[in-house]
Formats: structure tokens, C-alpha cells, sequence
């Protein structure tokens, strides 16, 4: 299980800039071959 925080920024197309921050979960899983896939990818974590 992975946790993080993330901030996005970005200009729209008007040039207005905008912000939006979070916190995210990802649970992956080893398999058989080496590789790491995801199992669940939650960018959109509640705060705490």
C-alpha cells in the first residue's frame, strides 16, 4: 500500500492558472513474471 500528496497546476486556456491538491492510495500487487500492477489507484483520498 502506497500513500501520498499531490499537487496539480496548471494554466487554462485563457491563461488563468489554477491550483487543486489531494492526497492519494494505491495498493499494487507483485506478480509471478517480477512486474508491480496496481490493484487499486485512488487519486482522490479524503483528507483527514
Amino acid at each position: 500500500m502506497l500513500h501520498g500528496k499531490w499537487t496539480l497546476r496548471e494554466t487554462g486556456a485563457v491563461g488563468v492558472e489554477s491550483q487543486r491538491q489531494g492526497r492519494n492510495t494505491e495498493v499494487v500487487r507483485l506478480q509471478a513474471d517480477g512486474r508491480w500492477l496496481f490493484v487499486i489507484d485512488n487519486p482522490l483520498m479524503p483528507e483527514d
